[in-house]
């Protein structure tokens, strides 16, 4: 409807210069080429550009953003998507909480959704949450923003959160990635979903003085499945046996009925044969491995770090964990 244009202002009150507006399509579906066509113009016009930030509607499925990007990327684009980040308005979401079983009770008490629920979808594909509005819920805030949280680390464990009023925000919160932390939040996900309502299985191998130590964790909220896999140890990962299990996994829909959403870290060789430490994301049937930085030994007793993260629907856990261990190899 060309509202937003006329309402961005810098600091000094003036209308910000190229800003790109798509009124006439949703870039969840219709619009996607004409975002990528966009942006590319955009780059031409400001190669120096660090940033760029896609501002979607309150209704936009970002599953379909994202994999707009991760294909795009496949294309060689200059173009990199570095996080998701979702906005709740934490006034409203507290009162549908009180009123109704929205996501559940308490954490206990099952709720009625899906997969195709757009809140459900908007909560796992976040990277970081903004609460916004923390306000306008009173006295009990700290209360309340912890149930809150609580909620929704159940169908998201490592999402990060940013507390807002009125949308204020500093910039750099949203676009200072830092890589090592997303590798330190996958690598702590057994902390997030250790709690009252999960399954632990736990398997310990000796081999000569050094261990392998392999456990997941796997939380269940009505059908919607997190299940953290733990095979750190003396291996690394065969990555070309990884990709062809994934592919397994999320193409061919085996060991579950769906994954919505993975993450993982692992220790692999690259195409050099360079002993490198790569970080997994995936949504839905679309995923990618991204070298972080080359290693030389593991940096503490634990050995090398391989964590994965899966949340979907009747995910076969003891079968995943197994397809994982056969593609862990020796390091030689």
């Amino acid at each position: 409807m060309g509202l937003e244009s006329s309402l961005m202002k810098d600091q000094d009150g003036n209308d910000i210069q190229d800003f790109y507006e798509m009124p006439n399509g949703c870039i969840c579906c219709a619009a996607k080429d004409d975002l990528i066509i966009t942006l590319d113009t955009l780059l031409e016009k400001k190669p120096e550009l660090d940033y760029i930030l896609v501002e979607t509607s309150g209704l936009a499925d970002p599953c379909q953003v994202i994999q707009t990007f991760w294909v795009d990327d496949g294309l060689n684009s200059k173009i990199e998507l570095l996080q998701t980040v979702g906005v709740i308005d934490t006034f409203n979401f507290n009162k549908k909480l009180e009123s109704t079983h929205v996501l559940y009770d308490e954490l206990n008490k099952p709720i009625e959704f899906t997969e195709k629920d757009l809140l459900y979808r908007q909560l796992i594909y976040a990277d970081q949450i903004i609460l916004n509005k923390i306000d306008l819920i009173g006295e009990e805030k700290d209360a309340i923003l912890e149930r809150i949280k609580k909620i929704i680390n159940a169908l998201n464990p490592q999402v990060k959160y940013l507390e807002s009023t009125y949308s204020q925000m500093p910039l750099d919160n949203l676009i200072q990635i830092d890589t090592k932390q997303q590798i330190r939040q996958i690598q702590d996900q057994n902390c997030c979903l250790d709690s009252h309502d999960h399954t632990h299985n736990h398997e310990e191998e000796h081999k000569n003085s050094s261990q392998e130590h392999i456990h997941s964790h796997h939380k269940q909220i009505e059908n919607i499945d997190s299940v953290y896999f733990d095979l750190d140890g003396d291996k690394i990962v065969d990555k070309d046996r990884l990709e062809q299990l994934f592919g397994e996994i999320l193409w061919e829909k085996n060991y579950c009925q769906r994954i919505l959403r993975c993450k993982g870290t692992f220790i692999a060789k690259n195409e050099d044969g360079v002993l490198t430490e790569f970080i997994l994301q995936g949504v839905e049937e679309v995923f990618e491995f991204r070298a972080i930085q080359n290693i030389q030994t593991p940096s503490d007793d634990i050995g090398y770090k391989n964590r994965f993260l899966l949340i979907g629907l009747k995910v076969e856990e003891k079968v995943i964990e197994n397809k994982l261990k056969e593609c862990l190899v020796s390091n030689q």
